[in-house]
Order: C-alpha cells, then sequence, then structure tokens
C-alpha cells in the first residue's frame, strides 16, 4: 500500500508539473503577436474615398459652433484636425481628451425650449398662435441658422474619415439641435405669410441635404442624426399638406 501510493503521488506529481508547463508556455505564447493575415490587415487599413475638404459641406455643418468671425468651413476643418490628434492622443493613454477650440466656440444664449418649433410636430400651429414670438426666436439664433445654411450650399457631403477613433474620443458637440428647430420655424413663418414656393423651396434643400448626410454617413451617430433631421423635414410637409 505505501509503494502503491508513491506511486500514485509520483504520477501526480508529473501532471501537475505537465499542466504548469503546458500554461506557461500558453502564457508565453500569449505575448507573442503574429501578424495578421494580408487580408485581415487590408479590411483594418481600409479607409473609405474622402470628398475634398473644399467640397464637403460635412466640415461647414461641424463649423456650425465656430465664431461668428470666422466661416463655418474653415472653423470645422481646423476642428477636425484638432479630433485627428485628440484620436490618437485618447487611444494611447485611454482617457478622454478635451478639445481646446471649443473653449473658443460662440456661446449660445438661446434656449431649445424657446424656440417656436422645438417640438416638430405642432410647428405650423404654434408658429401661427404667436408669430412675433417665433420672429423674435430666429433673430436670436440667426447666426446659428446662417453658418448651419452654409453647409447645405455644399453639393457634397461626407462624414470625414476618423482611422484612430475609440471609445475615448471626443464627441462633436455644437449647435446641431438648435438649427433644426430654427430653420423648422423659418418654414412655418413663411407659410404663415403665405411665401409657399420659398417655404417649400427651403423645405426641398434641406431634404436634400440630410439625404447626403444618411448617404454620407460612416457612423451610427452620424446616421441616426441625419435620420431624424430628415424625419423632422417629411413632418413639416405633412402638416403643411394638412395644412
Amino acid at each position: 500500500m505505501m509503494k502503491l501510493r508513491s506511486v500514485l503521488l509520483s504520477i501526480m506529481g508529473w501532471l501537475f508539473a505537465l499542466v504548469f508547463v503546458v500554461l506557461l508556455i500558453l502564457v508565453i505564447v500569449n505575448f507573442i503577436d503574429d501578424d495578421l493575415n494580408p487580408e485581415i490587415q487590408a479590411i483594418l487599413d481600409e479607409k473609405p474615398a474622402q470628398v475634398a475638404k473644399g467640397e464637403n459641406g460635412y466640415f461647414a455643418w461641424i463649423g456650425m459652433a465656430g465664431p461668428e468671425n470666422e466661416a463655418p468651413q474653415a472653423w470645422g476643418e481646423r476642428l477636425f484636425q484638432e479630433i485627428l490628434a485628440t484620436d490618437k492622443k485618447a487611444l494611447e493613454t485611454r482617457e478622454a481628451v478635451e478639445l481646446s477650440l471649443y473653449q473658443k466656440k460662440r456661446q449660445e444664449t438661446l434656449k431649445r425650449d424657446k424656440i417656436a418649433c422645438h417640438k416638430a410636430e405642432t410647428c405650423l400651429q404654434a408658429v401661427a398662435a404667436d408669430p412675433k414670438a417665433a420672429e423674435e426666436a430666429m433673430q436670436q439664433g440667426r447666426v446659428t441658422l446662417a453658418r448651419g445654411d452654409e453647409a447645405l450650399r455644399f453639393a457634397a457631403y461626407q462624414e470625414a474619415w476618423r482611422p484612430q477613433a475609440s471609445l475615448y474620443s471626443a464627441m462633436i458637440n455644437n449647435h446641431f439641435t438648435l438649427w433644426t428647430p430654427l430653420a423648422a420655424t423659418r418654414f412655418a413663418l413663411k407659410v404663415e405669410k403665405g411665401e409657399h414656393d420659398e417655404a417649400l423651396a427651403d423645405l426641398g434643400r434641406e431634404i436634400a441635404f440630410h439625404t447626403r448626410q444618411i448617404q454620407g454617413a460612416h457612423t451610427l451617430i452620424e446616421t441616426l442624426v441625419a435620420q431624424n433631421n430628415l424625419l423632422t423635414r417629411y413632418q413639416l410637409l405633412s402638416q403643411y399638406l394638412a395644412h
């Protein structure tokens, strides 16, 4: 019995040693990264064909928050260059990085709920009930409205590619949420004044723009924002037809 126990203990010792050696080999191998297959690397390196900066309304769109004395396209291009730099830093440090240009963005005093068409589904009724308040909101938000309109003048729109974007990357934050109800209020005011051709022309330009946004989007957020803006325009058209 003593001899059998000794043999069993010896076998178990060798088994534990074998398991330990296998695990040690797996740990060592795990620290060695083989090169990716060329096909996989090609997918990771793939970059969509980019619209030339000077022709891309995306930069004017993200430049809406810039100072009044700088064209939205120029400010948007500068902002995007900083975004690319902070993407790289955030990826390396795994920490969120603030955008310094946002400290220089234009401060908007107008509140969304003070704009007549902050609820698109009741836009025409709200403006008809108090046209003066609608005019005042548009006057307050005239800079945001004008800067957003700049993006609509570009025939092309493509969300610019961010190859090193990650969960730590900075979000693009500006006055998109104000431009949409301001533009809707402008449409409703023109309808209220009987300027139907101009109102519908504005709406047509906005529908075409948001369609280009959807087609040129790479990220889910960009797609959802564009879809929501497009939905707003069709809600306005539906109200107009009912009106």
